[in-house]
């Protein structure tokens, strides 16, 4: 499974060397593009503002000041070991608190979709 999932992502690196924009059917879900394969500047605000909001809604589920700051961290894309050391969590609470955001936003996904 590692072999295919890393030719996958070589072929599709390869695919955006060469300027292909991948289309819905290869990701296997709606792509709002434009005619030569980048994304309208319309789209990309909408998307901005959907984060925006849900970034809110994740922040609104939970109290704890260690889970914000990982959430926190997250939206700015650190990795485990930057937010290990700016939240001052071990790794073991990192992962416990990283299942609960997860087993969050299932539940979001779950509603969404039925």
């Amino acid at each position: 499974m590692k072999s295919i999932a890393s030719s996958e992502v070589r072929k599709r690196a390869r695919r955006e060397d060469a300027g292909y924009a991948e289309t819905p059917a290869d990701l296997g879900l709606f792509a709002d593009t434009v005619s030569d394969g980048r994304a309208g500047i319309e789209d990309t605000i909408c998307r901005k503002e959907h984060d925006a909001e849900f970034h809110a809604w994740l922040c609104e589920q939970f109290e704890d000041d260690e889970t914000m700051l990982v959430l926190l961290g997250m939206f700015e894309g650190l990795s485990g070991e930057e937010l290990c050391s700016q939240t001052g969590v071990t790794k073991g609470q990192l992962a416990t608190i990283r299942r609960r955001i997860r087993r969050k936003i299932n539940e979001f996904e779950g509603r969404r979709g039925s």
